[in-house]
């Protein structure tokens, strides 16, 4: 169904509690990639949507048989509760087991892999694994859980056709900070970056979550705050006044705290990081080894996200918030960016720039 050109399915309810927008290009995306890779990598920035978009995929598509062939049994992990979830195709007593043993997973003899391989004899394949905000789930660093997300990418790489595919979104930091693209190169595994909505969708949807829960912010400071990211919508919407400057101060401080991991990581000193960073999250190119260094960290740090825009890599800022500042921080001097809410609602409306969008821009333009 189509609302004003709006792609909505208003009858299925997301976490929000209002229906499902947009995303129709990354949903055939997602379709495209399940045929061709045993592992897909599914990442972006904060609060971006990127679970809520699997699970619809997995509700809308794979629910009504839309992928014959695909998948007969569906397993969705939480790894933030460490839960599994009961989805088509899986019967309730398995469920203890797979809980108690993700519960160990980074304790036992071939980790995840081992946890697959159970999957696979006691449930018909072919199998879809999806597993929620995967580097939550070891308890140890990051680098731990790449290591066993390189493992079990090449243990399905190695399986028949038809056995089993593993989902799982992760953080840009993870993604980005530990060479994920890098490491899993010949294991099957495809890649999906999912950006903000575009401004019309987020627009409908702002207007069917406000009707439904109220929202003390305008959509114009909204965005201009945190952009078309629906899952602000929560942490937002509810705040007004010194609860809302509260959030504010909070995100300033991260930027504050980024940018001199930042430059030290660049080997620049903090003005220079604070140029640089301003410069990048124009989106101009890194012209320089350092820059390409801070503007990593910047991603490390979630930030910002990376664009691979022809033979160049780009930045762009995970919330318009830090953009702002880092322009008033170099136009005023205020470097330790004391934004005011006046002072971010009279900047120039905010304008929505994706990968996407200069990915399919022709070059020189």
């Amino acid at each position: 169904m189509y609302n004003g050109g709006v792609f909505v399915d208003a009858g299925y309810r997301t976490l929000l509690g209002t229906g499902f927008y947009d995303r129709r290009e990354e949903l055939e995306r997602i379709a495209e990639l399940l045929r061709a890779v045993r592992t897909l990598v599914i990442y972006g920035p904060r609060n971006v949507g990127k679970s809520e978009l699997v699970r619809y995929f997995i509700a809308r598509r794979l629910g009504r048989g839309a992928l014959t062939g695909l998948t007969r049994r569906v397993v969705i992990v939480d790894a933030r509760q460490r839960r599994v979830e009961r989805y088509f195709g899986v019967e309730r007593g398995l469920l203890g087991l797979l809980e108690e043993m993700l519960s160990s997973v980074t304790g036992l003899p071939r980790g995840l892999v081992g946890l697959l391989e159970e999957l696979v004899s006691r449930l018909r394949p072919p199998i879809l694994v999806f597993i929620d905000e995967f580097h939550l789930l070891f308890r140890g660093s990051l680098g731990d859980a790449l290591v066993e997300l390189e493992a079990v990418a090449g243990f399905l790489a190695k399986r028949g056709e038809e056995q089993i595919r593993l989902v799982v979104t992760v953080s840009e930091g993870f993604f980005a900070t530990l060479g994920a693209l890098h490491r899993l190169l010949g294991y099957s595994v495809g890649y999906l970056l999912v950006e903000p909505m575009s401004v019309g969708a987020f627009k409908a949807l702002y207007e069917e979550y406000r009707g439904k829960h109220g929202c003390s912010i305008g959509f114009d400071l909204l965005t201009r705050l945190a952009g078309t990211s629906p899952g602000y919508l929560v942490d937002l919407c509810p705040r007004s006044g010194s609860l809302l400057e509260e959030w504010v101060l909070g995100e300033l401080q991260r930027l504050s705290a980024a940018l001199d991991l930042a430059a030290e990581a660049a080997g620049i000193s903090r003005e220079e990081a604070v140029r640089v960073a301003t410069r990048l999250l124009r989106g101009e190119p890194a012209e320089t080894p350092r820059e390409r260094r801070l503007g990593e960290k910047l991603v490390e740090m979630n930030i910002a996200y990376p664009c691979q825009a022809r033979l160049q890599r780009i930045y762009l800022p995970q919330l318009p918030l830090y953009k702002v500042a880092l322009e008033t921080a170099v136009n005023t001097g205020l470097e330790n960016m004391d934004l005011d809410l006046q002072l971010i609602a009279g900047y120039e409306q905010f304008t929505l720039k994706r990968c996407s969008d200069i990915v399919s821009r022709p070059a020189g333009a």
